[in-house]
Formats: C-alpha cells, structure tokens, sequence
C-alpha cells in the first residue's frame, strides 16, 4: 500500500497462533520536509492514494468475480456476452503492445503516485474522476 504519513502506529506480528504487538513512530523524512513538502501534503497525498488503490481493489475483485460467473454459462447466452464485454474493457488483452485497459490505467495511476512526496497535481485529481466515471460506465452496463 501507499507509505503511511507521520504519526503513532500500532505494530502487530502474527505468528503460529501468537500475537506481538508494540507502537512505532513514523516521522517526516527531513530531506523531504526540507523540499517544502509538510505533513498535511503528505496526508492528503496518502488519502488520494487510497482512493487509487480502493478503487483498483474493487476493479480487480469486480474482474475475479466476472470469471467465476464467467466459467459457468454457456458461451451463447446474453449475460455471458455483457460479462464479456465488461472484462474486455477490465482487463488488458494478452499480447504485445496492447492497449492497456482499465485495471491497467488504473495501477498506472497508483503507481505514478506510489513514492512521490507531493500533493497530487491536477491531472491526476481529473484522472481519478474519470477512471471512476468508466468504472461507472461498466458496472451499469453489468
């Protein structure tokens, strides 16, 4: 997942039916807080990753569940063309060179956004939207 922002977090290890728990404190990297970056930046930039992430989880879970209904209907029925349809816009097509589809713009975004200390810029706030105005778009056609 995306780094977290500073402050106290609770450490937890398990382990053949044992649990550890203690706190640990995240603190602002000094090279970046020297950029000019401070930690609400930094928060709001962790909050905009989630919604990335929250939003590729979903997709990805919306394509396993696809292929699961997927495999059990006959390949002429209606529903098996709309799922198909909905996991071609999903998922990137094997080969080379391939448009990349949704789950694939998507961890793109996620990516892009992964380690850089800054407030996300505009075209990724627009990008977000978008991506979400497509998932949209394939949900209401399922």
């Amino acid at each position: 997942g995306p780094v977290v922002p500073p402050g106290t977090y609770t450490l937890r290890l398990r382990a053949g039916g044992e649990v550890v728990e203690t706190t640990g404190e995240i603190v602002m990297d000094p090279r970046v807080a020297q950029t000019g970056v401070d930690e609400a930046a930094v928060r709001a930039q962790y909050a905009f990753r989630l919604e990335v992430r929250d939003l590729l989880s979903e997709a990805r879970q919306t394509a396993e569940a696809l292929h699961e209904e997927r495999e059990v209907l006959s390949d002429d029925s209606a529903r098996a063309a709309v799922i198909d349809s909905a996991l071609a816009a999903l998922e990137t097509e094997k080969g080379t060179y391939m448009t990349p589809r949704f789950i694939d713009q998507t961890k793109f975004l996620y990516d892009m956004l992964r380690h850089a200390y800054q407030l996300p810029g505009n075209q990724a706030e627009e990008r977000l939207v978008a991506l979400r105005a497509e998932y949209e778009a394939i949900l209401a056609e399922l």
